[in-house]
């Protein structure tokens, strides 16, 4: 899956947010990963704004939810984050 670094670069090429609010976000979403490891989607990973999930990492802040939409999305594409992972080693290596 996608790495955070991953979810925040296409977060902000999309929404041009500040990094600290897509990285909240980003990082709220993938918490239970300590808990849970690989399974943590069973958590936060919900497409449904209204459920609690959901209101407890926007709080009802309608930026935030676009960015957490944007975060699954990348999640259920898993062939687009390691494209941009890629990408984005590419673009280290040639600095």
């Amino acid at each position: 899956m996608a790495s955070r670094k991953v979810h925040n670069y296409i977060a902000k090429l999309l929404t041009n947010q500040s990094m600290s609010k897509i990285d909240e976000v980003n990082r709220k979403i993938d918490e239970p990963y300590k808990w849970l490891g690989r399974y943590h989607r069973t958590i936060n990973h919900s497409r449904d704004a209204g459920k609690m999930d959901s209101v407890m990492i926007t709080k009802g802040d309608p930026d935030k939810e676009i960015l957490r939409q944007i975060h699954i999305y990348v999640d259920e594409r898993p062939e687009l984050g390691r494209m941009l992972e890629a990408y984005l080693l590419l673009k280290k290596r040639k600095r």
